[in-house]
């Protein structure tokens, strides 16, 4: 397991939104609100906790081909074009 911080989006419940539709529509699962939630997406499973001015990402489950550090940018990429 591996986990990183990511700055709060102004708009959380957009994002969150936004970040649940992209999810599911690529045959993910995305089961959570503005508090907490678990996320399973092309392998990677993990979950994250909204803290007062950050979110924590825990990844729980990658597929050993793919680095911490891929994901996290990965993460980090999609939480900003879903807060647009």
């Amino acid at each position: 397991m591996f986990s990183f911080n990511i700055n709060k989006p102004s708009n959380l419940n957009l994002t969150i939104t936004n970040i649940n539709q992209r999810i599911v529509e690529t045959g993910g699962v995305f089961e959570g609100d503005e508090k907490s939630g678990y996320i399973l997406s092309d392998g990677i499973e993990g979950n994250y906790h909204v803290n007062i001015d950050s979110i924590k990402i825990d990844i729980t489950k990658r597929p050993p081909f793919i680095f911490n550090k891929m994901i996290e940018r990965y993460i980090r990429r999609v939480f900003n074009e879903c807060s647009a």
